[in-house]
């Protein structure tokens, strides 16, 4: 079977903008968490499968169909990791809005084709669709607008900290990552998502800078 494909450039924006549009499409804008089960299942009609032993056994956490009508879904991940299955879920949301185009060509209809297209694709072709789903699934489930606002909603109460650090003669290199842990972790209970993918949406939005 023929794997081979390029995956079209797309900037950080261009996909930030893509998943502004689908939350105002559908009217979740202002809705925290995303609900992005419901998005897929009730809107655009993605069938969602538990896989027994998925990530166990093959080392992955999901998949999607060639037709983009079902994600199979590690069983254990789906009842256990609320985070990670919201964030899962997004990812393969990511594949059907941004690469329809691949998907449709390479016609995975199982497991072990699947497991076929890893082997056999490009690496950097097949990097470069995991970075976009990775990304699309950060923008969707912690929106810009939303961030901004929690996140200079938890520094004004972390201040003191930086202050209180500041006072010790510390600089900001050192008391940084502590201060970004902090944040970090409760803005992902606000958009239930876990704390490392908190921390890359802060880099990339560049709020990082924000922190005296």
């Amino acid at each position: 079977m023929n794997f081979k494909f390029k995956v079209r450039f797309l900037s950080y924006d261009e996909i930030a903008q893509r998943t502004h549009e689908i939350l105002k499409t559908h009217g979740f804008e202002s809705t925290l968490p995303v609900p992005i089960e419901h998005i897929l299942d009730n809107i655009y009609r993605v069938n969602i499968v538990p896989f027994p032993n998925l990530y166990s056994n093959f080392e992955i956490n999901a998949f999607v169909s060639s037709d983009l009508k079902t994600i199979y879904v590690d069983e254990y991940l789906y009842t256990n990791l609320e985070k990670q299955y919201r964030f899962t879920l997004a990812h393969e949301f990511g594949h059907i809005i941004l690469h329809r185009y691949v998907y449709e060509n390479i016609k995975i209809n199982s497991l072990e084709t699947w497991k076929d297209f890893i082997r056999k694709a490009d690496p950097y072709e097949h990097r470069k669709l995991e970075i976009q789903a990775d990304n699309f699934a950060g923008l969707i489930l912690v929106p810009k607008l939303h961030l901004e606002k929690a996140f200079n909603e938890q520094l004004k109460k972390n201040i003191h900290n930086i202050k209180k650090a500041s006072l010790k003669g510390m600089k900001r290199n050192d008391y940084l990552q502590y201060i970004l842990e902090i944040i970090a972790f409760n803005l992902s209970l606000i958009f239930q998502v876990h704390e490392q993918v908190i921390q890359i949406r802060l880099y990339k939005s560049n709020l990082i800078s924000k922190i005296p």
